[in-house]
């Protein structure tokens, strides 16, 4: 007598069941294709900002706004070497009471430190005078810290008697005869001295 094979029963999948699986595999590659974008757009973006960085700080010990000729490389041309060495004895008697009348000086905001310094060339080599800190409503003379640092030869300083700061600044400008410095980053300065921009022809924000 033959044995039967007893039947077994399978009963139908669902369709959730027949689609878990798929769901499983497809949400693991959505989340290994997320974490590697992430990584990517995290490794570029950190490039990124370590290369600003970089930049910065090469900036920040750079000039940001370079005007004219540096003054490490000026001369005075032969037939002027007189004029230069007569115009050391430069009249800063009135100076303070001069640029005080400049409306430059009134609308610095609050905080801001401007270093006027004058230099002269005695036969042929540079020799730094006398050097003025700007603040809102005030001028003293000394050196300290500054946001910009304003150079310029000391024939100009006359001009201050009739002209405003920022008309004298062009003039040295024009003339070759002015360096501009700082440490401050473009946009910091931008953000520090906003209400003046429209000083920005002479003090390059």
């Amino acid at each position: 007598m033959k044995s039967k094979k007893l039947e077994t029963y399978a009963p139908k999948k669902t369709i959730r069941e027949k689609t878990t699986p798929f769901l499983r595999s497809f949400l693991n590659l959505l989340v290994i294709g997320t974490v590697i974008v992430l990584t990517i757009y995290a490794t570029k973006y950190i490039v990124e900002q370590n290369y600003q960085k970089d930049n910065y700080d090469s900036l920040s010990n750079q000039i940001i706004i370079h005007t004219g000729k540096l003054i490490d490389s000026i001369e005075p041309f032969p037939g002027q070497r007189k004029d230069f060495e007569s115009e050391s004895q430069t009249d800063y008697s009135t100076l303070i009471q001069d640029l005080l009348k400049s409306e430059m000086i009134g609308d610095l905001p609050k905080g801001a430190v401007l270093e006027l310094r004058f230099y002269h060339f005695d036969s042929g080599g540079r020799v730094w005078e006398k050097s003025y800190l700007l603040k809102k409503d005030s001028v003293e003379e000394g050196q300290g810290r500054s946001d910009i640092q304003i150079i310029m030869h000391s024939k100009y300083v006359k001009g201050f008697k009739n002209k405003s700061l920022c008309e004298v600044i062009i003039n040295a400008q024009n003339q070759g005869d002015l360096r501009v410095e700082t440490q401050m980053t473009q946009n910091a300065l931008m953000w520090k001295y906003k209400n003046m921009l429209k000083y920005r022809s002479c003090l390059g924000i």
